[in-house]
């Protein structure tokens, strides 16, 4: 057979290509291109590759008639940075930031039609990481919610937080309702292969009212059979017992029916608990909801639980070990609030 001898060019090209692509036969070809132009024999090619040496003779063959890499691979694997202008990738940033992109495809398509370039699978996506984007989940978000309200919310908290005096403090209430049921999540599992959670159709559940400091990461919880109006004062009680030393307690919450009870409103008339309601459809402003959040995170999420005697148990474990884990709290939580994004 004739010998290979690849360009500079050629050779990067090939490397290039290797190193994008998810697909093994193409990668067999490059490497017995490669190794052929290093002076191994068509044998030693084949028994490397653990391939038969009429397989291996007739891709270098092929190779030796191409017009292009791309040509020889019979598919197009450009994704390198000059292939667009700086002006034409901004434009594809922009594109995918205001668009939701599921599929890559939308992007090789949107290309195609605006410049009339071609971009491959994997030249794509290497495109996309290259201008910053990832490849997760969207986040749900209330579609009522009032940006204006949440931004003047978070000013006069951040106004009330710079001015707490020593014998005051903050909490942020919420209650949660955490049901004996397997809940999937994401995971690192192996390409090509699945990872199986039992699940269960337990329709239990556990009952809890919640308090929050985000500066202590103090939590105070409070077990009913439902929440209503006698839980919510019971925690106001147990949150009173436990800041004795303070004579103002804000209680930052939602603007669920039982907050606004006429008994919940009588007994504040004679509390040191302070309501702060927050503006309607706006979770992502009360911190406490991050707390169930990393709750999930810890003990929930891809976990089977048998029976609910145990699952049960893991919530109480989890509760009572919270003291302990207040510098990962405050990593997961933080004190600031989050404003969503107008859209």
């Amino acid at each position: 057979m004739q010998k290979i001898t690849l360009t500079p060019a050629e050779r990067l090209e090939l490397k290039r290509i290797h190193r994008l692509t998810e697909k093994p036969k193409v990668c067999d070809k490059i490497k017995a291109v490669l190794m052929k132009a290093d002076g191994y024999s068509t044998k030693e090619i084949a028994e490397v590759l653990l391939l038969d040496d009429d397989t291996i003779h007739q891709w270098l063959d092929y190779f030796l008639k191409r017009k292009t890499v791309n040509d020889w691979l019979g598919y197009r694997y450009i994704s390198y940075s000059g292939k667009l202008t700086d002006s034409e990738q901004q434009q594809v940033k922009e594109y995918v930031t205001n668009n939701v992109i599921s599929d890559s495809k939308q992007v090789i398509l949107f290309i195609k039609k605006s410049f009339d370039k071609h971009y491959s699978l994997s030249g794509i996506v290497d495109l996309l990481n290259r201008l910053g984007f990832v490849y997760k989940k969207t986040t749900l978000v209330p579609s009522k919610y009032d940006p204006i309200r949440q931004a003047e919310f978070k000013e006069d908290y951040e106004l009330l937080e710079a001015n707490l005096g020593e014998r005051e403090a903050i909490l942020f209430m919420d209650g949660v309702h955490p049901q004996h049921n397997t809940t999937c999540t994401n995971a690192w599992i192996l390409k090509g292969e699945i990872k199986e959670i039992k699940s269960n159709t337990g329709r239990q559940r556990v009952n809890l009212n919640g308090l929050y400091n985000p500066h202590t990461q103090e939590t105070i919880t409070h077990e009913s059979t439902t929440i209503n109006a006698e839980a919510i004062i019971d925690s106001l009680k147990k949150a009173e017992a436990f800041y004795k030393d303070k004579d103002t307690i804000y209680v930052i919450e939602d603007n669920a029916k039982y907050y606004r009870n006429k008994l919940v409103t009588e007994y504040l008339e004679t509390s040191k608990c302070i309501f702060i309601f927050l503006p309607p459809y706006s979770p992502n402003l009360n911190l406490i909801e991050r707390l169930w959040k990393f709750m999930r995170k810890k003990i929930i999420n891809n976990q089977y639980y048998e029976k609910f005697a145990v699952f049960r148990k893991e919530i109480d474990s989890f509760l009572d070990g919270l003291p302990n884990q207040r510098d990962e709290l405050h990593q997961f939580i933080g004190t600031k609030l989050h404003l969503l994004e107008a859209s």
